[in-house]
């Protein structure tokens, strides 16, 4: 009869900022974790409203199992910071993150140490799929966040190829778990990186691998505070139109933040011996591809008709599915564009 592994320590950490209305739910479902021993971080970045007043009441009535970790920056760090000061705080062997209005189902703790342990503990990073719920916790008409069909994934260039390639992340941050010997390899994670999952992602797809869960682990909510929500309401007014071309410039910003984030890892893979140097040289020449159509997209969108034409068409050689909707912009002059767009909308409404 096989001996059951020895269970070890792992962390769940809880990072808020400013969400005071989400995080006794959150919280809730951090103290409700079936898995043993387990620490449980909640951490507050500073938040001007009640965020951390609740965590601290929580925290003191608390009685079960689990130990709680209670931390309040003194100042905002922003979100890279914050993370690192999360792995700080942790001593655990997996580090399972998780926002201040998203919730944990109890069983997330247990499926993700047991899908580790069918790795034989090599996984470095584990995700899960997750169930949208809405500002009010029902959920949502769309079904569950699936990260790709994939059970393991040991050769994380092909993984990372496959993300260069979509200009698209194929792993959900909301629901990631990461070893921690992957962040001690690597180091802080950059200032200024807004999507640490993907540096996360990368750092394990070069290290130990990918682990998946085909099964919703995280109920994961979208309202219109969420740090990566993207507005799907239409502009109809020149200021919302404004908003809209900045908030896209905004994802290019940190998709380009992402991709030096990046090559720095590949280099550091390189001095661990985690890759050839043939290997880290073809996956280099992708992130230059990846960084330079971000580059284009940036030109596109701040340039003036007709040069962001020009750029869209030199994108448009790199890029295999480019929207219909990125065409009209770049080949119409941005006023005659909106007033289009509004016209249509307005026609649309009257008819419905």
């Amino acid at each position: 009869m096989d001996t059951p592994p020895t269970r070890p320590l792992l962390s769940l950490s809880i990072a808020a900022y400013k969400q005071e209305p989400y995080i006794r739910a959150a919280i809730e479902g951090a103290f409700a974790q079936t898995y043993s021993p387990l620490e449980i971080i909640l951490s507050d970045d500073c938040s001007p409203d009640r965020t951390f007043d609740i965590m601290q009441e929580m925290a003191g009535r608390y009685s079960g199992p689990h130990r709680i970790i209670l931390n309040r920056n003194p100042k905002n760090l922003g979100l890279a910071r914050h993370v690192n000061r999360l792995f700080a705080l942790a001593n655990g062997e997996v580090f399972i993150g998780s926002a201040g209005d998203d919730i944990s189902l109890p069983h997330r703790v247990e499926a993700t140490w047991r899908v580790w342990e069918k790795t034989q503990r090599r996984a470095t990073g584990i995700h899960s799929t997750l169930i949208r719920i809405d500002h009010h916790g029902n959920r949502t008409k769309s079904p569950p966040a699936a990260a790709t069909e994939l059970d393991f994934c040991e050769n994380g260039q092909t993984l990372l190829s496959e993300y260069l390639r979509c200009h698209a992340s194929l792993l959900t941050g909301a629901s990631a778990a990461w070893a921690r010997v992957t962040y001690e390899a690597f180091g802080p994670i950059p200032d200024g990186i807004i999507n640490e999952d993907m540096v996360l992602s990368f750092r394990a797809m070069l290290s130990g691998g990918i682990a998946l869960i085909h099964e919703p682990l995280v109920l994961y909510r979208c309202h219109e505070n969420n740090l990566h929500n993207s507005s799907k309401s239409i502009a109809v007014d020149i200021d919302q139109f404004r908003a809209e071309e900045a908030r896209r410039l905004t994802i290019v910003d940190r998709e380009l933040a992402v991709a030096r984030a990046f090559r720095s890892d590949l280099s550091r893979a390189l001095e661990l011996k985690l890759l050839t140097r043939e290997a880290a040289d073809e996956l280099a020449r992708k992130i230059d591809h990846y960084e330079t159509s971000r580059r284009l997209e940036r030109s596109m969108l701040t340039s003036s008709w007709p040069a962001s034409l020009w750029y869209f068409l030199r994108l448009g050689r790199r890029v295999q599915q480019l929207r219909g909707t990125s065409l009209a912009r770049a080949a119409t002059p941005r006023a005659l564009y909106f007033t289009v767009r509004r016209t249509k909308h307005r026609l649309l409404a009257t008819k419905s």
